[in-house]
């Protein structure tokens, strides 16, 4: 009977564990190494762009837009592309004025006016058959010396040129006071609307003029010229015939003008010079 109790719990007893050798705990399977990744190819390296800078010889330059028509631009394009007649160009001038004013009639009687003139020029870029042109002027000039005074003026004139041959219109309006000392004679002080009426020749730089200007006293104590002092025609109330040769150069211009004018204490001449800086 013992040994079958015995044969019963040998195997029960050979299942329990030592307690010095304990069951080992399970170990974690290993992670699976991740696979290689293939290398990227490598990309080709980029093509260098490139501009080219050379100059296409059919295109056309902004300056060959230029009229070379105008006598006034100095162009010296060999090709030039014709504007439209609508376009203008101007330009500004400043001209010191010099003059020697005289009475003919009273030989002692003479006085130094010295002033200056703005004037603006403008004429369009375009081929016509007909150029026209314009000038407006604003001169202000004092007598020295033996006399005493005011003049202003300012004028306006349009034309055309024909060839060489220039034709200027235009309204005036004139201010003028002189008191001669040595006489004793003062034209009195007048405000004078008129007219003015030029014609000019283009003979390269230089411009030889004529001219007359009428006025009609609209302000002011000046009685109107006598007719039976007159040496020219007198038309209105006062009238000026002039003559004159101008240089127009660049930068650098210059003029010569002389013009008698009938007035109420008589003819007066005025010999004017003057030297401009054309801008």
């Amino acid at each position: 009977m013992s040994m079958l109790v015995a044969a019963l719990l040998t195997p029960a007893l050979a299942q329990e564990p030592d307690g010095d050798n304990e069951i080992p705990e399970a170990q974690p399977e290993p992670e699976p190494e991740p696979e290689a990744q293939p290398e990227p190819e490598a990309q080709p390296e980029p093509e260098p762009i490139t501009v080219d800078l050379s100059a296409d010889r059919a295109l056309r330059s902004a300056l060959d837009a230029i009229d070379g028509t105008s006598a006034e631009s100095g162009s010296s394009l060999d090709e030039w592309a014709p504007l439209s007649e609508g376009l203008l160009r101007g330009r500004l001038g400043i001209r010191p004025e010099l003059a020697l004013a005289l009475l003919p009639g009273q030989p002692t009687t003479w006085a130094t006016r010295v002033g200056a003139t703005l004037s603006h020029r403008w004429w369009p870029l375009g081929e016509a058959a007909v150029q026209l042109g314009g000038q407006t002027d604003l001169t202000a000039i004092f007598p020295v010396g033996r006399a005493m005074g005011r003049r202003l003026v300012l004028s306006a004139q349009v034309g055309p040129w024909l060839g060489p041959v220039g034709l200027r219109l235009g309204p005036v309006v004139r201010s003028d006071r002189t008191e001669w000392r040595g006489a004793g004679l003062t034209l009195e002080d007048a405000l004078l609307l008129g007219g003015r009426a030029t014609v000019s020749l283009a003979l390269g730089p230089l411009r030889p003029t004529a001219g007359m200007e009428l006025g009609v006293i609209a302000a002011g104590p000046r009685p109107p010229a006598d007719p039976t002092d007159a040496v020219l025609p007198l038309l209105g109330d006062e009238t000026g015939y002039s003559l004159g040769l101008a240089w127009m150069g660049r930068p650098l211009s210059g003029s010569l003008h002389t013009t008698l004018r009938q007035t109420t204490i008589g003819p007066e001449i005025d010999v004017r010079i003057g030297a401009g800086l054309r801008l």
